[in-house]
């Protein structure tokens, strides 16, 4: 993801932005005929910058995760092009545990429900929180 002060430099007075800039532009901005949510489908493990099938980033989404009846492990990575004000809802649709851990960058988790594992029924929730840019993530959890 490129940053807004990058993103601002591609259109200063005099610059004749490419297609490239311009394409990065747009695709860095969520478009009112995209949806809020998302549905990843897995039975591997995935992470924090995993897209949906679509191509969209998790950010700022409703991420439904349906992995079936195997457990999973969603990976926490912290790296130069993680969204800064990363906020995620999610809601499991599998029956199999969902456990939160640490990627790569040595990202700081801390687990508000004293747990890192969404493996209540379908429909349990779950919220990843990093303000700013910091290195802490917060995990919500709500096991149904």
């Amino acid at each position: 993801m490129t940053t807004k002060t990058n993103l601002k430099s591609f259109f200063e007075t005099g610059d004749k932005p490419t297609q490239g800039q311009f394409y990065e532009w747009m695709d860095s901005y969520w478009h009112k005929d995209e949806s809020s949510q998302i549905k990843i489908n897995s039975t591997t493990e995935i992470t924090n910058q995993t897209t949906a099938a679509n191509g969209y980033s998790q950010n700022g989404k409703n991420v439904l995760i349906d992995n079936g009846n195997t457990d999973i492990n969603y990976k926490i990575n912290l790296s130069s092009d993680t969204e800064e004000n990363f906020l995620i809802t999610g809601i499991k649709l599998g029956t199999a545990a969902i456990t939160f851990t640490v990627g790569s960058g040595s990202p700081v988790l801390t687990k508000i429900d004293n747990t890192l594992a969404v493996n209540g029924t379908k429909g349990s929730r779950f919220m990843i929180s990093r303000v700013g840019n910091t290195n802490e993530f917060l995990i919500f959890i709500n096991n149904l």
